[in-house]
């Protein structure tokens, strides 16, 4: 009988078909955990980016939408309280420099139940002279409601003595609301931030 002579890729699958199999469904499991992996990654990430949303930047706050008529709640001027908030349109550094900074009033109605109405928001500089009443009209805060104004940097009037008059008032006695100047500067490397807080003044007798 004639022998038959296979090629030799032949004989060598056949001695090691098994071992090149193991091989192949190795490569095919390891490429399977890394394309989920992979998937798991990005369906991860889209979701992510679904739920996360980046702060806006700032702008003026929507004055007419919170526009209200104080003669319709019977509120009058015996019913005003004040308060003063310093601020700082720059500081001193390196022997007299000045470092200008941003300034962010914020006025918090603390009072979850009750609202309370700004009759006005006063800017005053280190000599005591208004620059500017940020509202025209007063305004209602819901309650735990947050309204900001912004002094940019670039706006060096107030100075390092500059403050904040903010009158407000109330119908059913909210709880005072809290009212902070946020300063914050960047020049170069050099960066600097910190908090000051209002201080009632000729507070209404209770």
């Amino acid at each position: 009988m004639k022998k038959t002579n296979y090629p030799d890729w032949v004989l060598f699958v056949f001695e090691y078909g098994v071992h090149i199999a193991v091989m192949i469904l190795v490569v095919l499991l390891l490429f399977l955990l890394l394309y989920t992996h992979l998937i798991s990654s990005r369906i991860a990430h889209i979701e992510e980016s679904m739920t996360y949303a980046a702060p806006r930047q700032y702008a003026p706050p929507d004055l007419e939408s919170l526009k209200i008529d104080l003669h319709d709640l019977q509120l009058s001027s015996s019913d005003i309280r004040r308060m003063y908030i310093p601020s700082y349109s720059h500081v001193y550094f390196d022997g007299g420099k000045p470092y200008l900074l941003e300034v962010t009033l914020s006025i918090r109605n603390i009072d979850a139940e009750k609202p309370i109405y700004i009759q006005s928001v006063r800017y005053y500089d280190t000599a005591g002279k208004e620059i500017q009443n940020f509202i025209e009209f007063p305004i209602k805060l819901n309650p735990l409601q947050t309204i900001d104004f912004l002094v940019k940097q670039h706006d060096t009037m107030g100075g390092s003595g500059a403050n904040f008059l903010v009158e407000w008032m109330s119908k059913e006695d909210a709880a005072p609301p809290l009212m902070e100047a946020v300063m914050v500067g960047v020049i170069g490397t050099r960066s600097v931030s910190f908090v000051s807080r209002g201080t009632p003044i000729d507070a209404k007798e209770k």
